[in-house]
């Protein structure tokens, strides 16, 4: 059976073109990764780094601050410092913290009989975001922030 093949001049200067354009992209891009190409891959034994938020020890911090602290100049600046800390502490706190009620639904029984964690997701899922968090963390929630608090009138 012979294969007819619709190729007419202009579909042959097409499909040339476009074979000419990839290799030339090919080519650009060889020329200019080729010094990568050179070194020898890693084997796989090296770490991947991931970028993570670094933990502070503000306790250990502190101890340290407190032994330098000697004159009442420095004990205003500690003061200060103290007051940084809390700060900073509380902003690397995005949610609040859960109630002693619904964490104890938590250690309730089994998720198999709708208890423990499948009660306590359910319980946190009823709360809406502006009481879980202190300020909306996405631009997204930004639209609806705190809408229950506005007084009926004003919504309509």
């Amino acid at each position: 059976m012979e294969r007819k093949l619709s190729m007419d001049t202009q579909n042959q200067n097409f499909w040339k073109e476009s074979i000419t354009k990839e290799d030339l992209l090919r080519l650009c891009w060889m020329r200019r990764f080729q010094g990568d190409l050179r070194k020898s891959p890693a084997r796989g034994t090296e770490r991947k780094k991931v970028c993570m938020v670094p933990r502070l020890d503000f306790q250990a911090q502190e101890a340290k601050k407190q032994e330098k602290e000697e004159t009442p100049a420095e004990e205003a600046k500690g003061e200060k410092l103290k007051a940084r800390k809390q700060v900073a502490k509380a902003s690397l706190v995005d949610m609040r913290p859960v109630t002693p009620e619904v964490r104890a639904l938590l250690y309730d029984g089994f998720s198999n009989e709708d208890k423990g964690r499948y009660q306590y997701l359910k319980a946190r899922t009823e709360k809406g975001p502006h009481e879980k968090y202190e300020f909306a963390l996405a631009s997204s929630w930004d639209y609806g922030w705190n809408l229950g608090e506005r007084p009926l009138a004003e919504q309509g």
